[in-house]
C-alpha cells in the first residue's frame, strides 16, 4: 500500500503528527513516551512533519538570545 498518497494533504494525519510532536516536547515523561509511540505508529512519510513540529515546539521553549 502506498501510504504517501493517503497521508499527503490529509488533515487528520497532519494533526496527529503535530500532536505527536507536541507530546514529544512535553516535560512529562509519560507524555513524551506517548508521543514517541504515536510517532512510530504513523507512516514514515509523516516523520518530516513530526520533526518540523518538534523543532517548532522546542523553539518556543528557548529564550531569545537577542533580548
Amino acid at each position: 500500500m502506498n501510504t504517501a498518497a493517503t497521508t499527503t494533504g490529509n488533515a487528520t494525519a497532519l494533526r496527529t503528527a503535530d500532536r505527536a510532536a507536541y507530546l514529544i516536547c512535553s516535560d512529562d515523561p509519560a507524555e513524551v513516551t506517548a508521543g514517541l509511540r504515536l510517532a512510530f505508529a504513523l507512516p514514515r512519510e509523516l516523520r518530516t512533519e513530526i520533526l518540523a513540529g518538534v523543532e517548532y515546539y522546542l523553539a518556543d521553549d528557548e529564550p531569545d538570545e537577542a533580548a
